[in-house]
């Protein structure tokens, strides 16, 4: 017969806020940020003791300011931005033979400049580069069934580097082009490139878009994947992706609703996931991340949808038929 249980109570408290200032006609500056609290009470154990004491609390919060400048006659927007976050998080684990603290400790900085150039009927030039700061700190204690004083499980850090280029270009009117690129240096990890072009050709007379991408992408990885001493793993590669995609955008109603139809693939390598006795795992480890391999993925999405009343409902509808090796 189950055991006696209670309720495991859940609460979220979140504020945010932004300002904005005109310094003069072509500078602006902004400030803004968000702040939350989590809490939850959980159950750590199981038959016949359920219900236990369990708790986990997270705080966080974000900030950033930024300073847009129009120069050269409107020609170059110029936007500096610095931003921060912080993330604590907080659990004791508790069941009838153990108590056990944990805690999580994240810090992220960063700065970045962006420009946009227009250049005439050479379209739009945006370029820009970022710089940013992780670190990754985590505690662990005991209460039960021994005590043991807090000790620190991870402290890490890693600088990334970031330089970005795109190139948005119309031509004879109807054919939107696109192209661009970027580079990812961050300390520890090699250094990795993706891009990306698009193109989208419209048809007035009809009301339809045909479209198409293909590009590549990539993830890097987590402090955490890295360097816990149970499961991260210093051996990881950035997971790697190669995509295509393919579809239409038609206008219908008097151009109060759309139809759309999308086809796509892709390809992973390096994917990364958590692997149950991987080699590249540290001695002892039951398991660690690591990268297993490679998968594939394809389908298609279909939808649609409308302006029932302008401004104010807009019911919309998708479906996606998605396979994956």
């Amino acid at each position: 017969r189950p055991g006696p249980r209670d309720r495991a109570p859940r609460g979220r408290r979140g504020a945010s806020g932004r300002i904005g200032l005109e310094l003069s006609p072509d500078t602006r500056f902004e400030i803004g940020g968000y702040g939350s609290l989590n809490q939850a009470q959980y159950d750590a154990a199981f038959e016949p003791f359920p219900d236990t004491a369990s708790e986990s609390v997270h705080r966080f919060g974000e900030g950033f300011a930024r300073l847009i400048n129009d120069g050269l006659g409107g020609a170059l927007r110029s936007t500096i931005t610095v931003s921060g976050s912080t993330s604590r998080r907080s659990n004791r684990d508790v069941d009838p033979t153990s108590w056990l603290r944990t805690g999580f400790e994240g810090d992220r900085k960063a700065a970045q400049y962006q420009g946009d150039l227009k250049v005439g009927s050479a379209g739009l030039l945006t370029f820009g580069t970022r710089f940013e700061n992780e670190t990754f700190r985590s505690q662990e204690s005991s209460v039960l069934p021994f005590p043991i004083a807090e000790r620190e499980t991870n402290d890490a850090s890693r600088n990334t580097r970031s330089a970005y280029l795109l190139h948005q270009l119309t031509l004879l009117d109807n054919l939107h082009l696109s192209i661009g690129g970027r580079i990812d240096d961050a300390s520890k990890i090699d250094r990795f490139a993706t891009w990306r072009a698009t193109a989208a050709y419209v048809i007035p007379q009809t009301g339809t878009t045909l479209r198409t991408s293909i590009g590549t992408g990539a993830k890097a990885l987590s402090l955490f994947q890295l360097y816990d001493p149970l499961f991260g793993n210093p051996l990881l590669d950035p997971e790697y992706s190669f995509g295509v995609d393919a579809g239409f955008d038609q206008r219908v109603f008097e151009d109060r609703g759309t139809l759309f139809i999308t086809a796509f693939a892709n390809r992973l390598r390096n994917l990364i996931d958590f692997d149950f006795g991987s080699p590249t795992c540290r001695p002892g480890a039951f398991g660690c991340y690591a990268n297993i391999g490679r998968a594939r993925s394809s389908g298609i999405e279909v939808g649609a949808d409308i302006d029932v009343s302008p401004s104010w409902v807009r019911p919309r509808a998708a479906y996606t038929y998605h396979i994956a090796t």
